[in-house]
């Protein structure tokens, strides 16, 4: 369901969700997941296969634009930023599969300390 001007309560009300039930669950899973986000170290996402998803749209919109007759459509800088998006992803991907280890906590200061003397 696409967005549009006629999306207002009484249309909600009588068509979508009446009783608010699916409304509420909705917004319990994305508040989890939102939760789940804000801790995490790396946000699971896998951006070279969206990289990939993105590069068979603009085949499929080649292909369209070929068979419409519309040769003067130029999509070298939409294939060029779809390259740079799988390859930036893969180099994520690697550092999600394994990340580094903490070096914050390599120095000195973070050893346990004794507790002062009283």
């Amino acid at each position: 369901m696409y967005h549009s001007v006629f999306d207002n309560y009484a249309w909600f009300t009588m068509n979508a969700d009446p009783t608010f039930v699916y409304l509420q669950q909705q917004a319990r899973v994305f508040g989890l997941e939102v939760l789940h986000m804000a801790d995490a170290d790396v946000l699971p996402y896998d951006y070279e296969l969206y990289g990939k998803e993105i590069q068979s749209y603009l085949t499929a919109a080649q292909k369209k634009a070929k068979d419409a007759s519309m040769q003067n459509v130029d999509f070298s800088a939409a294939d060029a930023a779809a390259r740079r998006l799988m390859q930036a992803g893969a180099a994520v991907k690697v550092k999600q599969l394994a990340p580094a280890s903490d070096t914050a906590c390599s120095t000195r200061s973070c050893a346990p300390q004794k507790p002062p003397h009283l």
